[in-house]
């Protein structure tokens, strides 16, 4: 088995803080840069979410539909889940 690479729209200084994943995307919680979603088979971004407030992502979670990204002591935000058809 091979590493599979790819270019990747990361800034500095933001920080890969958490990841989950399921079985078509990885779900990383990027620091000030939000949530991102990756397909995981060609490792291209599908989805984005940076919020408004400058918060940073730090921790992420998928779990019975939903996206839950954890902000520290700046809460908790949760996404429904859903695909394009």
């Amino acid at each position: 088995m091979g590493w599979k690479t790819a270019a990747y729209p990361w800034r500095a200084p933001s920080t890969v803080n958490g990841m989950d994943y399921d079985e078509r995307y990885l779900y990383l919680a990027y620091g000030s840069e939000g949530l991102y979603v990756l397909d995981k088979e060609t490792l291209d971004v599908v989805a984005c979410y940076t919020h408004s407030g400058g918060k940073s992502a730090n921790y992420v979670k998928v779990d019975g539909g939903y996206i839950y990204v954890a902000y520290g002591r700046n809460g908790l935000q949760v996404f429904k889940l859903t695909t394009k058809k």
